[in-house]
């Protein structure tokens, strides 16, 4: 490799595996804050009737927008089942985006949404902490430090995956965190 070029994004290292909450633990998770709105009725001297119904709308209203959203989730993934991050980076011009930006976050938003992400997937529906701890995975990877964000020419309008691409890309680089064949595991 000649001492010009960058190592290539096959080195980048791995994300550490986050195991995920299985349906068990979220219905349970459901259950438990939906009885908060009804524990609170019931301890403002409301009947227990309306409380018990109360929580059992907000338990319905949460269960019908979460199947609804797992079953848009499943409908992309199907869509996109035969897309690769081949697919994704034919959509960029890879001599004015580093390989290593965009390999990252390829490979942040397809373990986060569980299919491959297109440019415009759009970040309206996800809870803004999980963007910032998606920006902070990435950053690590890529040796783009998230310092100074608010010189950043994209600062505040990050609101889909070709937003985040564009961000990371003002970004300055420090220094990249290579594998090496000898430090893979």
């Amino acid at each position: 490799m000649k001492k010009n070029m960058p190592p290539p994004s096959r080195l980048m290292p791995k994300t550490a595996a986050v195991e995920k909450l299985g349906w068990p633990a979220t219905v349970l998770f459901i259950i438990l804050v939906s009885a908060i709105p009804g524990a609170w009725m019931k301890a403002e001297g409301s009947p227990l009737l309306l409380s018990c119904f109360v929580s059992a709308s907000f338990f319905s209203a949460v269960m019908l927008s979460s199947l609804e959203a797992h079953k848009r989730s499943q409908k992309l993934a199907a869509e996109r089942q035969e897309e690769t991050i081949c697919t994704f980076v034919r959509q960029l011009n890879c001599r004015e985006v580093d390989t290593w930006i965009i390999r990252a976050i390829y490979e942040e938003f397809l373990d986060y949404f569980g299919y491959p992400p297109h440019l415009d997937d759009r970040f309206d529906k996800i809870d803004p902490e999980d963007i910032e701890e998606l920006a902070i995975e990435i950053s690590e990877r890529i040796g783009r430090p998230l310092e100074d964000t608010e010189s950043n020419p994209q600062y505040g309008k990050v609101h889909s995956v070709r937003d985040m691409i564009l961000f990371f890309t003002e970004q300055s680089l420090e220094e990249r965190p290579v594998e090496t064949p000898l430090t893979r595991s």
